[in-house]
């Protein structure tokens, strides 16, 4: 368990009153949190409005970004009753993945269900907000031209034809494959060109006159 693990780095703990502020969107700081007591609630600021995103508890860590990327806080954290907290810097950090690999697997393997959570809410956004398609532009700047789009669909239902896909249209497979085909011989025009073929001179003349 990542609390355990935590704890033989003999960190820094800090205990929390309930509603303290542990850590404040923006400000900057080089440590991360692991919850040995408590709940810690996370929350961001948008507009006048302060959303909630995730309630932690006992085991679960949080302010790695800021570790990892040296940038300022993304979100506030405050705690939710008396909390307990590991208090670990970026080079204590550092030290404890280099003497404990498994410490490290464990904060990939919940980074990556964090990841995958929040694919999950993305795509049911987009469905709840676009109907039974919702499309996502994607744009590089290489690109140079408009965006493609990349529309999210649900299954076809039984008697309903599936929504069409961005893109070129085709009639169907056979008839793409009929058109390389096509191409793949002589042109069209070239034979039109050409005027009509020649004939046989033999068969031009008709058949033998048998002589008496």
């Amino acid at each position: 368990m990542l609390t355990k693990k935590v704890h033989r780095a003999k960190e820094l703990e800090r205990a929390y009153a309930d509603g303290e502020l542990v850590v404040r969107e923006g400000d900057m700081s080089r440590e991360m949190f692991v919850i040995q007591a408590g709940k810690v609630v996370i929350s961001k600021r948008v507009g006048e409005r302060e959303l909630e995103l995730a309630v932690l508890s006992k085991g679960d860590f949080f302010g790695e970004m800021s570790v990892l990327e040296s940038l300022p806080r993304d979100a506030n954290a405050r705690a939710l009753g008396e909390t307990r907290l590991l208090v670990i810097s970026a080079g204590g950090l550092l030290v404890r993945m280099r003497r404990d690999p498994t410490f490290a697997f464990e904060m990939l393997h919940r980074l990556s269900g964090r990841v995958r959570t929040l694919n999950h809410r993305l795509v049911e956004l987009l469905e709840s907000q676009g109907g039974p398609r919702a499309g996502v532009m994607l744009y590089s700047p290489d690109q140079g031209e408009a965006p493609p789009s990349v529309q999210l669909t649900r299954p076809a239902r039984a008697g309903h034809s599936p929504p069409p896909v961005a893109g070129p249209q085709t009639d169907s497979v056979a008839d793409e494959l009929g058109v390389m085909d096509d191409d793949s011989g002589a042109p069209d025009d070239a034979s039109e060109d050409a005027g009509p073929e020649p004939t046989d001179p033999a068969a031009a003349e008709g058949p033998p006159v048998r002589r008496s």
